[in-house]
Order: C-alpha cells, then sequence, then structure tokens
C-alpha cells in the first residue's frame, strides 16, 4: 500500500540520516570590550584658563588704550592772533583757528647802541652806555702791571676808583705762570699782592676765555668784583668796585658790559 505524500509538506529526516550529515564547526566568538572612557576634565580646565588669559589680555589692551586717548592734555597756553585761546587737539596739539599765532617777541639787545671802547695795542674791545666817561686808571703799583681805562657814570673831578667805577687793566705773565704761582711772585713782605688768586674763585668763560670770578673782594677802602682773566702772556683784570648797599644794580650794568667784551686776536 502507498503512502501518500503531500509535496508541500516537509521531508522529514531519519536520524540516520542527520547523523550522516557533517557537523559544521561552531566558530569561536571573542567577546569585544568597549575601551573605557578617557578623562576630559584637564582639557577641560585647560581651555578655560586659555579664555581666561585671553579675556583679561582683551580688557588691560581695551583699558590703556581708552586711558591714553583720554589722557589729559599739560596745561600750556597757546594765543591765537584773533585774542581766542587755542584749543588741544589729537595728540595735545594746540589748534588756532587762524594759520599763525602772535609772533614770539624779540629779546631787546639794550647795548645796541652804547659806546665801543677797543684797545688795539691789548687787542681788546667792549661796550659801555654812552653817557659814560673813560678816563685813565690811576694805579701805582708794580711794574709788572699796567692799567687800561676806567669806566665812570658821571665825570667826577677826584682821581682814583670811586663806589660807580669799572677799571680794566693787565699784567705781564711772560713765563705763563699760574694764578697761584703768580701771586705768589709779585706779594711783598708785608702780604700785600695782586690778589688775583682764590681758592673761591667761580670759574666762568669770557668771549671763549676762561675767566675767575672773584665776588665780594676786598679792593681797599672799597669792596669789589673781580673777573681774571689769564690770555696768552696776560692776565686781565675786570674789577667794578661799589659800596654795600648799590652792588646789586652795578653788576647788572657790569655784566652787560663783559657780554660785549671781546679779544681782537
Amino acid at each position: 500500500m502507498k503512502e501518500n505524500i503531500n509535496p508541500q509538506s516537509p521531508v522529514q529526516q531519519t536520524s540516520e540520516q542527520l547523523s550522516s550529515q557533517p557537523v559544521q564547526p561552531v566558530e569561536n566568538q571573542t567577546e569585544t570590550k568597549v575601551p573605557a572612557p578617557k578623562n576630559k576634565l584637564p582639557i577641560i580646565l585647560a581651555i578655560i584658563v586659555l579664555f581666561i588669559i585671553f579675556g583679561f589680555g582683551a580688557y588691560y589692551y581695551l583699558g590703556v588704550k581708552k586711558s591714553s586717548s583720554n589722557k589729559a592734555c599739560p596745561a600750556i597756553a597757546r594765543i591765537c592772533k584773533d585774542g581766542s585761546t587755542a584749543i588741544p587737539g589729537p595728540n595735545c596739539a594746540l589748534k588756532c583757528s587762524e594759520a599763525s599765532t602772535f609772533p614770539t617777541p624779540t629779546a631787546i639787545d639794550e647795548t645796541a647802541n652804547w659806546k665801543t671802547y677797543e684797545d688795539k695795542e691789548n687787542g681788546i674791545y667792549f661796550k659801555y652806555p654812552n653817557d659814560w666817561v673813560t678816563k685813565p686808571y690811576q694805579f701805582e703799583g708794580n711794574k709788572a702791571f699796567h692799567s687800561i681805562i676806567q669806566l665812570d657814570p658821571t665825570d667826577r673831578k677826584d682821581k682814583g676808583p670811586a663806589p660807580s667805577s669799572y677799571a680794566f687793566a693787565y699784567w705781564d705773565n711772560p713765563d705763563s705762570l699760574s694764578l697761584e704761582q703768580f701771586d705768589k711772585k709779585y706779594t711783598g713782605n708785608s702780604g700785600i699782592g695782586p690778589g688775583i688768586y682764590s681758592s673761591k674763585s667761580i670759574t666762568k668763560t669770557i668771549s671763549g676765555v676762561i675767566a675767575y670770578y672773584q665776588q665780594d673782594a676786598i679792593c681797599e677802602p672799597l669792596y669789589c668784583d673781580k673777573y681774571i682773566i689769564p690770555y696768552k702772556t696776560k692776565i686781565f683784570t675786570l674789577t667794578i668796585f661799589y659800596s654795600t648797599n648799590d652792588k646789586t644794580s652795578k653788576r647788572l650794568i657790569f655784566d652787560q658790559i663783559l657780554s660785549t667784551f671781546r679779544f681782537a686776536n
């Protein structure tokens, strides 16, 4: 008797058939490990620090730039031609509404119209006030001493220096001795000498030559200021005589005279 086999039904296999089929090996399955997440905290902190540094740097730069732009200009006044005060501009530059300002006043040379005294023999010249009088400088002393001229504001009848006199003279110094050596050489037993050396002298320059200024010296019976100028083989002395109550005004005039003093050669 034949069995009715349904073609659509699955084929039933016997145990013998199953055992005769080769067994497929099962591949070894390894367990895949997921790496642990790294610690990102240091990176985050570094980024935060960089942002803080950058922020402070930008704040400081902008603050300095703003403060420099708002810096107060120095209080320097500039008067414009129209009488108004110039307004500070960029970089504190003072600008007027007009192109120029009042011209700077020119210093007045009070000696410009003075008389000129010239000594060609000794090679010196200087200016003195027009109403002053020149006369020989009367002085008796060593043969090495030579008077040049005496200046007086008025025409006095008496001779010799007065509290208002200005005297110019010189000493022969052929051996070019220092002032101290020269003073010692010509100082007599009485202790009276040229008096051209003093440890308290103030060094100045007259006509490009070194001069030694003695202030508040004694030229008996008067007080005096002296300018000692060693020049070549001579020692020039420029002396102002004064009383104690008029030395300030006399010194001002003497300074003006000395500003015109020149050596011709």
